[in-house]
């Protein structure tokens, strides 16, 4: 700093006393007058801390960052309001895992670290709930969380989950469809045979009639093939072949 020349600490004296640096440097402590606590992190980014809370396995990453931000390691809140918040949070979260038990028909007695949170954005919806929003759409607690990203995230894992559940309607649909094919053939497979059994002795009763007319010659029986879906088919084998010499 002492080996600067003149011609800079007057320009740093001069950028100093400007208006625009005056107007600035109101701005900030006016800001930092507005401000209800001060957080622990020195200048250690939050979302750095989130990542690590989400893999030592919290199911709320974002509400144990705000503990640990205003509260640190020793649990040694920075405000009484912070404390306040967080306990909201905490309530708020238990209500969202009891929920989610309800939804997942589990025993009354499951506790509640056990239960799966699916929702990787449930957190952060309970934190802007409580601490809401701040202009710009910057939730509060955050740092440079953002809910328009929070939004879109939550409008894609919404449209994979309608999806996948399309995806899994069809192919129940596939599914019931195929059982009914089958149990319908199956029913027509018995009823195939039923039909050529009648068929078949009406066919020896014919022939016990049919000796008795000189030169009558009774054509062979030919059995009612299912698989052609011979039956209701107007030009089906049994009006060809089985026609007892009507044509003759």
């Amino acid at each position: 700093m002492l080996d600067r020349g003149v011609d800079q600490w007057v320009e740093l004296c001069n950028h100093f006393n400007s208006d625009k640096f005056k107007k600035a440097s109101s701005a900030n402590i006016e800001n930092r007058s507005k401000k209800k606590y001060n957080h622990r992190t020195g200048s250690r980014p939050l979302s750095y801390i989130v990542e690590e809370m989400a893999v030592e396995g919290s199911k709320f990453p974002k509400v144990d960052t705000f503990e640990f931000a205003y509260a640190g390691k020793n649990k040694l809140w920075t405000d009484s309001a912070a404390k306040a918040q967080h306990d909201e949070m905490l309530a708020k979260a238990d209500e969202y895992l009891t929920e989610r038990a309800n939804e997942q028909q589990l025993p009354e007695d499951t506790p509640l670290e056990e239960i799966h949170v699916d929702d990787p954005d449930a957190g952060l919806k309970i934190m802007r709930s409580v601490l809401g929003v701040k202009p710009g759409r910057q939730i509060r607690g955050l740092g440079d969380g953002r809910l328009r990203d929070i939004d879109t995230s939550s409008n894609v894992r919404h449209m994979e989950k309608e999806l996948e559940e399309e995806l899994a309607a069809r192919k129940a649909a596939d599914a019931a469809r195929t059982e009914i094919e089958q149990r319908m053939k199956s029913r027509l497979n018995v009823v195939g045979k039923q039909f050529n059994s009648t068929l078949e002795s009406w066919y020896h009763s014919m022939q016990q009639l049919c000796r008795q007319v000189p030169g009558f010659i009774l054509p062979p029986f030919t059995p009612l093939s299912v698989e052609d879906d011979a039956i209701g088919d107007e030009d089906n084998g049994f009006d060809k072949e089985n026609n007892f010499g009507e044509d003759e």
